[in-house]
């Protein structure tokens, strides 16, 4: 059964947060270097060559608010339906406990998780309103506010989230700085939409998302069997977040080689389409 706290529950977002940010790359490199960059301008969405921006990028958890808000509810309710075996994840303790009436501990981090997935249910309805209803004439880039807000809200709540051992502050301040580090730039977009830099930040913090979530998948308990080298049973062992640690940089450094090639593919190619 799917579930954040194991290996699916990890590689399942960070899946869609690595397909999210190469469609991000993909779109921006085109719409780049298929005009004069000094026209540049970031777009809060993308689509394919020849087909329009927001239906393909709304299947990736996108920009696309029918989407956007169809797969944030499907989280959101698979969070706090299938996380317990009872049944739907009660936040107040049931009549007839021995805490009946206050916050349930055991449930209560199923509703941080779940909260998560509200602001890219808000950010979507913006989407729906200011694409459907232009008459409306909302601010310009107002979908790239309320989506920076979706990243800062999973952020906040993923840095404020309780940590026990040395590997899990580890995994969840860096799983924070990378969320912080997507949000911050779709807002430098907002107020430089012609800034190139802060849209390659934008998709590398979708894409160091990804990996970091496939990353703690494999440090985690799977089907039941805890792999021994992530072994977390002495509580305070630092060896295993300073390993961590190291392989998160490598994957930092794989991305940036990524980007590099990536970056040099398409000018390739658009360069030869316009010669």
């Amino acid at each position: 059964m799917w579930a954040p706290a194991d290996w699916k529950g990890h590689v399942l977002p960070g899946t869609i947060f690595i397909l999210w940010g190469l469609h991000w790359l993909q779109g921006s490199l085109r719409l780049y270097f298929s005009q004069n960059p000094e026209k540049y301008r970031s777009l809060a969405c993308y689509g394919l060559p020849g087909s329009p921006p927001w239906p393909l990028e709304g299947c990736l958890h996108g920009q696309a608010g029918v989407f956007k808000m169809a797969l944030a509810f499907l989280g959101g309710w698979m969070e706090l339906t299938f996380m317990k075996r009872d049944g739907f994840t009660r936040l107040i303790c049931k009549p007839g406990t021995p805490r009946e009436g206050f916050i349930n501990g055991g449930t209560v981090h199923n509703w941080q998780h779940f909260v998560s997935y509200v602001g890219f249910f808000v950010s979507g309805a913006v989407d729906i309103i200011n694409y459907f209803l232009p008459g409306l004439s909302l601010p310009e880039d107002v979908e790239k506010v309320f989506l920076g807000l979706a990243f800062f809200n999973e952020a906040m709540l993923m840095f404020l989230h309780e940590k026990k051992t040395p590997l899990d502050r580890l995994m969840h301040q860096t799983l924070a700085y990378a969320m912080f580090g997507t949000a911050l730039p779709i807002w430098a977009e907002v107020v430089w939409p012609q800034s190139f830099l802060a849209t390659m930040c934008r998709v590398g913090g979708a894409l160091g998302q990804g990996v970091i979530f496939w990353v703690i998948a494999q440090t985690i308990k799977m089907d039941d069997v805890y792999i021994v080298e992530w072994d977390q049973t002495n509580g305070q062992d630092q060896v295993l977040s300073s390993y961590a640690a190291v392989i998160f940089v490598q994957c930092f450094v794989g991305l940036q080689c990524l980007f590099t090639l990536t970056v040099a593919l398409f000018s390739c190619r658009f360069k030869q389409d316009l010669a």
